[in-house]
């Protein structure tokens, strides 16, 4: 049996179709190094210096709007094998949970029905639609990205031997996979016949990204087809894809998005680099409809194919993936918008889970914000060490967060437990002694110091 034919009978012949073109784009050319173009900062807006949008005009805007949040993921980075947007972070509730109360405030806010359109995989399907049938009062749409089966490095057969295959055979190809899945599944022509003009794509565990007018009115009004939001570069963003300037194929200069993995092996500390790549890729996506729906009846939305190695029970396997920011360089006018950090708040370590937690973030009219007594506007740099590396960890070493709100470095080596109402200000080190625990009291106030041996710090009384 052929490869086509084997992986029509295992995903159907539409995406047998898709994982073939992903196969015979997977050695596409290379990004040449020497055409790459930073970003010109007379090509992006500031999103501070954005219009208002007219009050006459609030209303319609919103009207044409939905919000799509990437859920397919699950939280096996982080020592879970469920869904990561089931994560309790804030409130006593889940990323999902949040994201729902946000909505629930924006349509009051704006007195309208954003419909909220959740991509799910076949990993996290069943329990969100369990947590969003009790949020009758919000426009949920449910649509499930494709499963793909992981192929076998050596010679590209799928692992799958047939439908019923254990999950680790599969994989949800990347976010990237959203356009041809909202067509497939009948969301897109859905969305289109009820007036939706717009979607902003947003990763489920970024509670900064949230609907925002003023950019919605940017989109508009530049009648761009694609915006992208990027934001200022830190040091624990350098591996965080960014937008370039790059030859297109007609000999145009266009926007593309580069990922460290599509940097050639010389060139990653000059891609890593703040002075050359000062923004990097928020993840949020505004998007129109009309034109995902032209690329796909013409077969033009192609994206840059990523391929992703995995080791599964020994046998080295290979994903093809897409990311659905690449749509930019597809688009003959796109816009790009510096955004404050506040729009990127992302989930991807437990140092970051930690820091939501705590009192840095507060929770307040639907909104992620960091706490008005934070006196400096730099994020603090979180390393927790493989003592913190699993949720589990926190729950048995820090099940009260401490207060982070004036932090500015925290570095932990070793088994370190936090007690109740434990503050942390400035720079802090903390290094057991090899192989001992150590314990930071109820109402200890750590304030930029390094803590080594094995004692419990004696609280300030």
């Amino acid at each position: 049996m052929s490869l086509a034919d084997t992986l029509t009978a295992l995903v159907g012949k539409a995406s047998s179709e898709r994982m073939l073109d992903l196969i015979a784009r997977k050695d596409q050319a290379p990004i040449q190094w020497d055409r790459v173009i930073p970003l010109p900062e007379n090509q992006t807006s500031d999103y501070a210096k954005l219009p208002e949008v007219p009050k006459d005009k609030l209303k319609d805007i919103v009207k044409k709007v939905a919000l799509v949040k990437l859920n397919g993921g699950l939280g096996t980075t982080m020592g879970l094998s469920g869904p990561k947007c089931m994560i309790v972070v804030k409130e006593k509730k889940s990323f999902l949970e949040l994201v729902l109360e946000q909505v629930r405030t924006f349509n009051k806010e704006f007195e309208c029905s954003l419909p909220l359109v959740l991509m799910n995989s076949f990993n996290t399907e069943t329990e969100t639609k369990r947590v969003t049938s009790a949020y009758t009062d919000v426009d949920v749409i449910h649509f499930n990205q494709h499963q793909f089966p992981r192929l076998r490095l050596a010679d590209l057969t799928p692992l799958a031997k047939d439908k019923t295959a254990p999950g680790n055979c599969w994989y949800p190809p990347g976010h990237g996979d959203i356009y041809d899945s909202l067509k497939e599944s009948g969301t897109l022509d859905m969305l289109i016949k009820r007036g939706i003009e717009y979607i902003f794509i947003s990763n489920i565990d970024n509670l900064g990204a949230t609907f925002d007018e003023r950019i919605l009115y940017q989109l508009i009004e530049s009648k761009a087809d694609v915006l992208m939001e990027l934001t200022p570069k830190t040091p624990i963003d350098v591996k965080g894809g960014t937008v370039i300037t790059y030859p297109r194929a007609d000999g145009s200069i266009g926007y593309r998005l580069l990922e460290i993995a599509q940097v050639p092996g010389e060139h990653v500390q000059e891609f890593k680099s703040m002075r050359k790549f000062s923004m990097f890729n928020s993840g949020n996506l505004w998007v129109r409809l009309g034109f995902i729906d032209d690329n796909l009846k013409t077969n033009t939305l192609q994206l840059d194919t990523i391929k992703n190695t995995k080791v599964i029970d020994g046998e080295k396997v290979l994903q093809l993936e897409t990311a659905c920011g690449a749509i930019v360089s597809l688009a003959k006018t796109a816009s790009i918008v510096c955004v404050p950090r506040s729009r990127f708040i992302p989930t991807k370590s437990c140092g970051d889970l930690i820091l939501i937690m705590s009192n840095f973030y507060e929770w307040r009219n639907g909104r992620l914000l960091v706490s008005p007594r934070r006196g400096i506007s730099s994020m603090p740099v979180i390393s927790l060490g493989p003592c913190y590396a699993k949720i589990q960890d926190i729950d048995s070493r820090c099940p009260s967060p401490p207060g982070l709100v004036d932090l500015e470095s925290l570095t932990i080596v070793g088994d370190v437990t936090f007690q109740a109402g434990v503050e942390l200000k400035g720079n802090i080190v903390i290094v057991p002694t090899e192989g001992k625990k150590l314990v930071i009291p109820a109402g200890s106030v750590l304030d930029n110091c390094t803590v080594t041996g094995c004692l419990s710090v004696i609280p300030r009384v």
